[in-house]
């Protein structure tokens, strides 16, 4: 039982890889196809923006999406910060990984069932 595999566990990346990164996922993949730089920002929130936003959303709604993802980003960047600091060691920051993955996948999975998950 021991060899059999555990759940998905977060480590820390190789700081001295020197090769760019490449499309981790199908959505970054086709992101890159379309000339998106699938490795900013700026080219994720486009990706979105094609897949899950209305061509028929005006400037207001578009300016609030955009900036309601950009600030998503920022929270994250906020918890890598703080999951990097000396006084978190690696079984931790794992830990809060893991939840946030877990809570992700919960909430993904109700709205593929069409379940709107009601606001706290």
């Amino acid at each position: 039982m021991a060899n059999q595999p555990g759940p998905k566990r977060w480590k820390r990346p190789d700081r001295r890889a020197t090769k760019p990164a490449t499309p981790a996922t199908p959505a970054m993949e086709a992101a890159a196809a379309r000339g998106l730089d699938a490795h900013t920002i700026e080219g994720a929130w486009r990706s979105y923006r094609e897949a899950c936003v209305s061509p028929g959303a005006g400037p207001d709604q578009l300016r609030a999406t955009r900036q309601a993802f950009y600030g998503g980003f920022g929270v994250c960047l906020a918890y890598f910060d703080r999951i990097s600091e000396p006084d978190v060691d690696e079984e931790q920051g794992v830990g809060f990984l893991e939840r946030f993955r877990r809570e992700f996948e919960a909430y993904s999975a109700a709205l593929k069932a069409g379940e709107e998950p009601a606001d706290a």
